[in-house]
């Protein structure tokens, strides 16, 4: 939460400009690598092996005790999601007209940030940064169900179907080795990246 609002704070210029706030994320959170990799270079070898899985992101060292705070923040943070829909749906719009139609674009992005990044924080506490799942998750749902807007519900549905599979994949393909599961994901997640571009590329071509 203190990184976001480090972040928040130098994109806010005149209202926070998405690609302003996208660029300085990217930033920050390279800087921020740097700095894990530097404890984990000071850590004793066992630490820092341990860091390393949970840095590329497993589902190994999740147990129930994880879950039952999990579902709780999940039960209260995604009610407050959900109830954010309608105002992201207007979001798509430009800020002049979601400010006519009577909303309060500031409020609401802040109010989007903190819960998403809350949402984000209980995920990453439990299995570490499981990379694309946030990027493939929203933009397979949208093609599944061919509705505007966020698509809260089908989004996490489906990145929930997606963590399970690759999970599962990263147990049996690799027998008798098992790979952390931010291993497939971000195979997977590289791919889909890849074939997104160059559709959106062809299609600025035609």
């Amino acid at each position: 939460m203190a990184t976001a609002i480090v972040v928040y704070c130098l994109a806010l210029t005149n209202g926070v400009d998405g690609l302003r706030l996208v660029l300085i994320g990217v930033g920050t959170g390279m800087l921020l690598l740097s700095v894990n990799s530097m404890l984990i270079v000071k850590a004793n070898i066992y630490d820092a092996q341990s860091a390393g899985g949970w840095l590329v992101g497993t589902l190994a060292g999740a147990g129930w005790d994880e879950l039952k705070w999990l579902a709780l923040g999940i039960a209260v943070l995604g009610a407050a999601a959900l109830g954010l829909s309608r105002a992201l749906l207007l979001s798509e719009l430009s800020d002049e007209s979601a400010a006519g139609l009577g909303q309060r674009t500031g409020r609401v992005r802040l109010a989007a940030i903190v819960v998403g990044v809350l949402l984000s924080s209980l995920a990453v506490a439990a299995a570490g940064p499981i990379v694309f799942v946030a990027l493939t998750a929203p933009q397979i749902a949208r093609r599944l169900t061919g509705a505007s807007g966020p698509n809260l519900l089908a989004s996490a549905l489906t990145g929930s179907l997606l963590l399970v599979l690759s999970d599962h994949a990263a147990r049996e393909l690799f027998q008798p080795r098992q790979v952390p599961v931010g291993v497939v994901t971000g195979f997977l997640g590289g791919i889909f990246l890849a074939w997104l571009l160059t559709r959106e590329w062809r299609k600025g071509r035609a």
